[in-house]
C-alpha cells in the first residue's frame, strides 16, 4: 500500500487581517510548523506542501522531506490546490492523504491510527475508499482517499474541496471515531490563533 501526503497551505487567509496565518508562531514552532512536525512525527518522511503566491513560502523554513508545489491558481480556492498535488503522484500511489495548514492540534497518534484504518480490509473488495476521523461524532480531518477517486480530485475547481465527494454514490466512508478534538480545530482569524495556542 503507497500513500502519499500532502498538506494544503495555498489559502488567502483573509480574516487573519494581512498576516500570514501559517507563519505565526504556535506551539514552539509555527502555525504550518506544527502541522509538519506533528506528520513526521506519525511516520511521514516525504510530503507535498502546496503553497500559493499571496504569501510564498515566507516564515515556512521547510525540512528537506517537504516539496513545496506553487499554486498559481490558489485565488481560485482548494479545488485547484488539490488538483495540483493528483497530478503529481506517483503512478503507484494508493492512497493519499490531505491535511490542512491551518489545523496544527491535529495529534501524531490520530493520523496513525487513521493511516492505519486505511490499510486494513481487502483493497480488491474495496470495502472502503474514503477515510476520516471523527469526533463527537463531527467530521474532521485529516482524510484519505483511494486512487479510485484521483480523477475526480484532479477535476476539482474552485472552493470545491474533497468533501463534496463524501455525498457522491460510489463514496463508501469509513469513519474512525478519535479521542482528539484538533481534528475539527482550524485558525481562521487572530482570536482562532490565541485560543488554539492556550489549549495547545
Amino acid at each position: 500500500m503507497v500513500t502519499e501526503y500532502a498538506v494544503l497551505a495555498a489559502g488567502s487567509a483573509v480574516r487573519m487581517v494581512g498576516e500570514n496565518k501559517l507563519s505565526q508562531s504556535f506551539n514552539g514552532s509555527t502555525v504550518i510548523g506544527t502541522v509538519i512536525n506533528n506528520l513526521q512525527a506519525a511516520g511521514v518522511d516525504q510530503l507535498w506542501l502546496v503553497y500559493g503566491d499571496r504569501w510564498g513560502l515566507d516564515g515556512f523554513n521547510l525540512p528537506s522531506f517537504v516539496h513545496a508545489l506553487r499554486n498559481p491558481n490558489a485565488r481560485q480556492g482548494m479545488g485547484s490546490s488539490i488538483a495540483l498535488v493528483v497530478n503529481n503522484l506517483s503512478p503507484t500511489t494508493d492512497h493519499l492523504l490531505l491535511a490542512l495548514g491551518d489545523m496544527p492540534l491535529v495529534r501524531a497518534e490520530t493520523t496513525q491510527a487513521l493511516i492505519s484504518h486505511s490499510a486494513q480490509g481487502d483493497a480488491h473488495v474495496c470495502d472502503a475508499n474514503i477515510w476520516a476521523p471523527t469526533y463527537g461524532g463531527k467530521r474532521g480531518h485529516p482524510v484519505i482517499f483511494d486512487k479510485c477517486w484521483f480523477k475526480a480530485l484532479a477535476n476539482l475547481t474552485g472552493d470545491q474541496g474533497g468533501a463534496i465527494l463524501f455525498d457522491d454514490e460510489r463514496a463508501k466512508v469509513s469513519y474512525l471515531e478519535v479521542d482528539d478534538p484538533g481534528v475539527l480545530q482550524d485558525i481562521d482569524t487572530p482570536e482562532d490563533l490565541v485560543k488554539l495556542s492556550a489549549g495547545s
